[in-house]
């Protein structure tokens, strides 16, 4: 239930300004109405700090407490007690604001509505289908399921990607080091030497005098500057529309990005189908989720189709057309036959999973060697630039 900050003035026109609990505006207005007090300003505090979010694995970890505690018998408002006492300050918090709205008679699927900046649909989804079929605990096992698989699948991507970030930062660190404590030594031998200065060495001493003239300090500050202007940009609406471009038209990274997508795509319908939600709507449901824009306009075809009544392996096969696979469809169709869609589904999300696996470890199998070699060839081509005047300069103290 969400907090109010409210002013209001009642009939001799005194203000008095509080706090309240209520289930929307509404309440709120019928509660101050019964002291004789017209609000004037009415604010939703935030379930959290402005600015922080219940991560991922918070939630995990959050609904993992919960369905342990109602497995093992306790009710939803005494589990909720008892989460509110141990966690994390982000659990306790939200453990606390289900816990007041449980205890004066609100669904928890209605609590979660007003914070969509912390639960999905998807997951309110489940909720409200559990309550109302009363299964909440079975309910509550498929969204840790569900979340743990998502978060498996973060942590194996950024785990793939460490390593060529970890090269990149080496290579970087070694380029500091050459153009800091090598190039100022190299340049003070030139000069002495008095030998002719290649355009290529005339740009490593112009990078190394201005790393100098401007110090690490400054330098760190430029780059946390640039790190923060590239974040802005990643923030801004043009860029995710390339990004979303990139990740669903670039060769190479595609086929991971909508293998990935349809996994998660099959395993949440599946997920609400059990639940007690009727195929179409369930689609429907998953179609919005997602925030690639393209992504959603091929599921939001398909919900159409499914709404139209027609069997999802033919509305699989007629809106991803060539891209479509036959083990998948053939996998719905005996889905349809057998009147065992949902596992089916089931076997399609891991289908569809496995196939990401497989493409990215191929795509990092590439990835990985060409980082080294491009980071070998820079670190050569400095080393090169460092060294070939030091190998001329026999040459030129031969007339002294």
């Amino acid at each position: 239930m969400p907090q109010y900050h409210w002013y209001a003035v009642d009939g001799q026109g005194e203000e008095f300004e509080g706090t309240a609990w209520a289930s929307n505006e509404m309440a709120l207005k019928e509660l101050l109405s019964k002291h004789a007090m017209t609000p004037s300003f009415i604010q939703r505090l935030p379930l959290l700090p402005r600015g922080k979010r219940l991560t991922q694995d918070e939630a995990l970890y959050f609904f993992e407490h919960l369905h342990r505690l109602l497995a093992v018998g306790l009710l939803l408002s005494p589990a909720l007690k008892v989460m509110a006492q141990h966690g994390s300050a982000a659990r306790r918090a939200v453990a606390t604001e289900l816990e007041r709205g449980v205890a004066q008679g609100s669904m928890l699927s209605d609590i979660l509505v007003h914070y969509p900046e912390h639960f999905d649909p998807l997951i309110i989804a489940l909720i409200s289908a559990g309550q109302n079929a009363g299964s909440l605990v079975s309910s509550l096992e498929r969204i840790v399921r569900f979340l743990r698989l998502r978060s498996q699948v973060r942590k194996k991507i950024w785990a793939a990607l460490a390593a060529p970030l970890i090269t990149v930062g080496f290579f970087f660190a070694i380029a500091l080091i050459i153009f800091t404590v090598i190039v100022p030594r190299l340049q003070q031998v030139v000069a002495l030497t008095n030998q002719r200065q290649s355009e290529g060495l005339q740009g490593l001493f112009a990078v190394s005098n201005w790393l100098h003239a401007v110090g690490l300090a400054w330098f760190g500050l430029f780059a946390i500057a640039i790190t923060l202007c590239v974040w802005l940009v990643m923030r801004m609406a043009w860029w995710q529309r390339v990004t979303a471009w990139i990740v669903t038209h670039a060769y190479g990274i595609r086929t991971i990005y909508w293998s990935l997508q349809m996994s998660f795509f099959f395993q949440s319908v599946s997920l609400l189908v059990q639940g007690g939600l009727s195929l179409a709507p369930a689609i429907e449901l998953v179609s919005t989720l997602s925030g690639n824009r393209y992504v959603r306009k091929l599921f939001t075809a398909l919900s159409t189709l499914t709404h139209q009544g027609v069997s999802l392996d033919q509305a699989y096969e007629q809106v991803f057309g060539q891209w479509a696979l036959p083990e998948v469809s053939a996998m719905l169709a005996v889905g349809n036959e057998v009147s065992a869609l949902a596992p089916m589904m089931d076997h399609a999300a891991d289908f569809y999973f496995e196939r990401a696996q497989n493409r990215l470890k191929r795509f990092l199998l590439v990835l990985q060697p060409a980082i080294l070699v491009c980071v070998g060839i820079g670190v050569a081509l400095l080393i090169y630039a460092v060294y070939a005047p030091l190998v001329r300069l026999p040459e030129m103290m031969a007339p002294y």
